[in-house]
């Protein structure tokens, strides 16, 4: 079995923090929210909520967003 460098840094999505950016296994960015017993997360690009249960994500260091109205 080969483990491969990209891999390494993925974790469970329970470890990410409220505000947190990560990429899911899809490639698609999400940030984590709080408030909803049904949704965790908003993804990004399209601003839909979505949730995660126990997925490995992978946490985007030093991420930073604009939110425009």
């Amino acid at each position: 079995m080969e483990i491969r460098e990209e891999t390494k840094d993925w974790i469970d999505f329970n470890e990410i923090r409220c505000g947190d950016v990560f990429r899911a296994e899809d490639d698609d960015y999400y940030m984590r929210v709080s408030g909803s017993a049904k949704y965790n997360a908003v993804e990004v690009g399209t601003g839909q909520l979505v949730c995660f249960g126990g997925e490995l994500v992978s946490p985007v260091h030093n991420a930073k967003m604009v939110v425009n109205f």
